[in-house]
């Protein structure tokens, strides 16, 4: 089996393997568009809430247990990070 030298290097990825990579078929595209669709929701549904802490009184922060500090910390963080 003749080994293609146009793959990126990876640890897992071994000789006896690049022959054997396929581009993905439409249905798993579809499932791949629907994965990214989810991660890009829970993505926003984050930022909102991130920014809603920031709006909390002190008396409800620390009804949740955070200082104005870490909310801010958290309000901070990209929308992308866990």
């Amino acid at each position: 089996m003749p080994v293609r030298n146009d793959l990126p290097c990876s640890p897992s990825l071994t000789a006896a393997d690049a022959g054997r990579i396929a581009i993905p078929g439409p249905r798993r595209w579809r499932e791949w568009l629907g994965t990214a669709w989810r991660a890009w929701r829970w993505m926003l549904v984050r930022r909102r809430t991130r920014r809603a802490l920031v709006m909390l009184d002190d008396r409800l922060l620390r009804d949740v247990g955070l200082t104005r500090n870490e909310a801010r910390r958290e309000a901070d963080k990209p929308m992308w990070w866990p």
